[in-house]
């Protein structure tokens, strides 16, 4: 069947959407707002797509359509949420998400079938609107993410999606997507009945005008999911069973959102809503939340921190001709195997990683692999995937031949070795000797030492820079980078372009004590330990502050990053902060 456009295509709204007409009546939707780095429901494309909708209502000679991007790593990231910041009250917010569930309902009643070929982002209002088509088909292409991740930024889902997700993934698979902004990529969005099928990015475009043809013939019918009789079914299925677990999935969510965040419990009151009141009763539940969700405190802080990350991955120094293709990595312990892992996964690069011992290097690269074989086993990376990242690293110790002849390569030196001044110069040294190139970055993932008393042991202090990770550093997405006053700008724009190639978001801060957060930190938990040794307990502290809305409590904090290492930081910050470091136990005599 040819797919060519017809000469109608001449007629489509212009804008942020063009509608396109194959010769057997199946339009094709591209969105591709060139305003916008990636398609956002803001007004302009709201608009566009109200026009859209009425062609597909009135145009008699088209049979279905399918609705696709033309930007190639984005189908819908999402609605735009400056349009939250104008509103002023929690009617407005209230009003817009009732404009969304409308233009979602029209688009589900056409009589006419329209297809989702998504690739890329489909996030948010983005996902919203793939649900209210009548079949999904995601692309396996890398860059495609299903998901619904309102609640990071305090909302729940405002244009039908606490309606329409539990009918297509059920209603447990539904409100853990959306209370905790779990993303899918195309296998696990097929596995849990978000996609009705996958293609190959390249083929996605042929498979969704397939499917539009079966939809429009009768030839296709859409299966939904079928779900296991235990315990989804006799859970999901029943009166009783939904009772049993919306109470738990309350418990649940009140043991861990607590009262400092209300949005995880307003998704699931929604839900409820819909699944015992049906469509309606849930969507006007479903925008008097996001109503009044947006207008508390917690969701305009949560929106600001998402724009400073937006912003902080825009790198304000001088980019690279090259992105960093080899990186050494001195230290294979628990942060120097967590650097090479992002820098081998994510950034994609080579890694020199080097221990002191045999020991220490094996300890590190089981590390590495027993991550990759976690994402494997669910299904979160494939086993080719993961080797590729392993072989990536290649592990060096003392006494086995090669560093020096590999040394050269590096681009970029990563060294977190033990948080000692002395330790730290005599490896800037060894490494100048062994062949480290003029022009590679030095970088020492110091916690607290100032990055320009470590540039004083290198015969180039200009590329000397501070970046500073936080453990886990697979998990935690925060970088420090932290020039000294000589750093060169194109070192600092080095080493934001690595971090950013790592999957972290950066931020440049002054060489000063503590740099950012442990300057904030460190009074923070000097004040912690000043209560306990006032008498307040352990668990009670913890659980204080976890009710207040931090993910762990101080004295729990103490311990996974070590009493030792917190002890060594404070030392250092009170010869620099004095009294605001007070409170934080001495460390015990040696003596007897």
């Amino acid at each position: 069947m040819a797919d060519k456009p017809a000469a109608a295509a001449a007629a489509a709204p212009a804008g942020p959407t063009s509608i396109e007409m194959t010769e057997d009546g199946i339009a094709i939707i591209t969105m591709n707002d060139l305003s916008e780095r990636m398609n956002v429901l803001n007004k302009g494309m709201m608009e566009a797509f109200e026009g859209v909708l009425n062609k597909l209502e009135s145009d008699s000679s088209i049979r279905a359509a399918v609705l696709m991007s033309g930007k190639d790593d984005s189908w819908v990231a999402g609605a735009d949420i400056r349009m939250l910041d104008a509103c002023k009250s929690a009617e407005e917010l209230a009003t817009l998400a009732r404009t969304g569930q409308k233009m979602m309902d029209r688009l589900a009643g056409l009589k006419k079938p329209v297809v989702a070929a998504i690739n890329g982002f489909c996030l948010g209002g983005g996902a919203e609107l793939a649900m209210a088509c009548h079949y999904r088909i995601v692309s396996t292409g890398s860059k495609t993410k299903i998901g619904l991740p309102e609640v990071q930024l305090g909302l729940l889902p405002g244009s039908g999606g606490t309606q329409r997700l539990p009918k297509l993934v059920g209603i447990q698979n539904a409100v853990t997507m959306m209370t905790t902004g779990q993303q899918l990529d195309a296998k696990r969005a097929k596995r849990n009945g978000f996609a009705d099928s996958v293609a190959d990015p390249f083929a996605l475009r042929d498979a969704a005008l397939q499917a539009a043809r079966g939809l429009a013939d009768g030839s296709l019918k859409r299966k939904p999911k079928a779900q296991p009789l235990v315990p989804t079914r006799l859970l999901e299925g029943t009166s009783i069973g939904r009772n049993v677990l919306f109470d738990q999935a309350g418990k649940m969510i009140a043991k861990k959102a607590g009262t400092a965040y209300p949005a995880p419990m307003e998704i699931l009151n929604a839900v409820r809503a819909g699944v015992e009141g049906g469509h309606a009763k849930g969507q006007e539940v479903e925008a008097a939340a996001f109503g009044k969700l947006g207008m508390t405190s917690v969701s305009a802080a949560l929106r600001s921190i998402y724009f400073a990350q937006t912003a902080a991955k825009k790198n304000p120094f001088p980019k690279p001709a090259e992105p960093a293709s080899t990186v050494a990595v001195l230290g294979a312990g628990l942060m120097g195997a967590g650097i090479a892992e992002v820098t081998a996964h994510k950034a994609a690069a080579t890694v020199l990683l080097r221990d002191k011992t045999l020991e220490g290097l094996s300890r590190g690269e089981k590390q590495i692999s027993g991550n990759m074989d976690k994402k494997v086993s669910r299904r979160r990376m494939t086993k080719a995937a993961a080797d590729a990242v392993t072989s990536r690293v290649l592990g060096f110790c003392d006494g086995v031949p090669g560093w020096d002849r590999q040394l050269p390569r590096a681009d970029v030196v990563v060294e977190a070795v033990f948080e000692d001044l002395g330790l730290k110069h005599s490896v800037i040294k060894e490494l100048e000797a062994t062949g480290l190139r003029p022009d590679a970055i030095l970088a020492s993932n110091t916690s607290a030492l100032p990055i320009a008393d470590l540039a004083k042991a290198s015969k180039h202090p200009e590329r000397v820079i501070g970046m500073h990770y936080f453990s886990p550093v697979d998990k935690m997405p925060l970088l420090e980078v932290i020039p000294h006053a000589g750093t060169s700008d194109a070192v600092v724009g080095r080493a934001f372009d690595l971090g950013l190639k790592q999957g972290k978001t950066v931020i440049v801060v002054k060489d000063v004590p503590g740099f950012y957060v442990n300057r904030c930190l460190g009074p923070f938990m000097a004040e912690a330990f000043a209560l306990m040794q006032e008498g307040v307990e352990a668990e009670r502290l913890d659980k204080v502050m976890r009710d207040f809305g931090f993910p762990v409590g101080p004295v729990t904090l103490a311990d996974e990053v070590g009493i030792d290492v917190a002890s060594h930081v404070n030392s250092f910050l009170t010869e620099h902060l004095g009294e605001r470091m007070g409170g934080f136990p001495t460390p015990p005599s040696s003596g007897t």
